[in-house]
């Protein structure tokens, strides 16, 4: 839904074919038929920019932790299932990795079934974790932190690493004009 999904998974991608390894990102969003993906992500933009109180309630009926039934995100995710698979096994792919948590309900609901073939694996990258991101057919998660970690392993008997963030080379050097900065603070100390 955001840039913070697709930094990550460009940054995933970088890595694997720094590696020697081969990637392919693909937005689950564009999987959905009938042009759904793109009113999700319209719909998402709307709701926070001009209508956070809808948000809230999706937030509230999807998302949030706590008793009781809330409603699940694989019929929605299922309407993409085909062309997941169809291009998993075009491609060869030898793991999915979702940063998605609507990619998360698909490749679980997907492997549960059997109908994907290879291991799939959930990055976590929100740090409040919430049950939409959780499906116990997925193999492996991927989390930021360890109270994160902590949280997935009470929810499901999956294999759980805590990674840290997943950031670009470049984040962790200096800004620009950080020397001027630097020189500023020097002087006045």
């Amino acid at each position: 839904m955001g840039a913070g999904h697709d930094t990550v998974a460009a940054e995933l991608a970088r890595r694997t074919e720094a590696r020697g390894g081969r990637a392919r990102v693909v937005d689950v969003l564009r999987l959905l038929p009938y042009g759904l993906g793109t009113g999700l992500r319209r719909g998402y933009q709307a709701s926070v920019r001009h209508l956070p109180w809808v948000y809230a309630g999706i937030y509230g009926a999807f998302l949030r932790e706590g008793d009781g039934p809330r409603p699940s995100g694989v019929p929605l995710a299922r309407l993409a299932g085909d062309r997941l698979t169809d291009l998993v096994e075009g491609l060869r792919a030898d793991v999915v990795v979702s940063v998605f948590h609507l990619a998360a309900q698909l490749t679980g609901h997907l492997r549960a079934q059997g109908a994907l073939r290879v291991p799939s694996a959930v990055f976590l990258l929100d740090f409040a974790v919430h049950r939409q991101w959780l499906h116990p057919g997925n193999d492996r998660y991927l989390c930021l932190t360890d109270t994160a970690a902590a949280q997935v392993r009470r929810a499901l008997a999956a294999s759980v690493v805590t990674t840290g963030p997943v950031v670009a080379p470049a984040f962790r050097g200096p800004a620009l004009g950080a020397a001027r900065w630097r020189e500023r603070f020097a002087a006045r100390a």
